[in-house]
């Protein structure tokens, strides 16, 4: 993630097109990124590496709703990093700082990965706890969902 790229990028490499955004869909994805926040939260304690996967998780969803929300959808396998390179290019400095915050701390989580010993603490955790929720909030202010 984070190449920098532009959206008229994405689509000249054939990464994403133009699509319609089915507003239920979207509105699904939104849910999903709010139940993925409600699930993290409880387990910060005592499993922040898990936490933390669930919330990148959430955001992964939030950034999936934003992308179909602006018309596009992503035309390849493995969309993760294409959806969040889409919103990198899209999104205010703030919401881009979040989302290159959990990319550093999913990478970092799966670097460590292989020797099972996790740097990520649950106070780490619990402030990417409240930057997932602003994030999310902030998508669905951006899409106008009140629930």
């Amino acid at each position: 993630m984070m190449s920098g790229r532009s959206i008229q990028d994405l689509l000249a490499a054939g990464l994403i097109e133009k699509g319609t955004g089915d507003s239920e869909e979207i509105v699904a994805l939104i849910e999903s990124a709010e139940q993925g926040l409600r699930g993290a939260r409880p387990v910060i304690a005592d499993d922040p590496v898990r936490s933390v996967s669930q919330m990148y998780d959430a955001l992964y969803s939030a950034c999936r709703a934003f992308m179909q929300s602006q018309g596009y959808r992503v035309v390849v396998g493995d969309d993760y990093a294409v959806v969040l390179e889409f919103c990198e290019a899209s999104l205010d400095r703030k919401e881009v700082e979040t989302l290159k915050a959990f990319d550093a701390a999913e990478r970092r989580r799966h670097d460590e990965m292989y020797d099972g010993c996790f740097s990520l603490t649950s106070e780490d955790a619990t402030i990417m706890f409240t930057r997932a929720r602003k994030f999310i909030a902030r998508i669905k202010t951006v899409l106008a969902i009140s629930k």
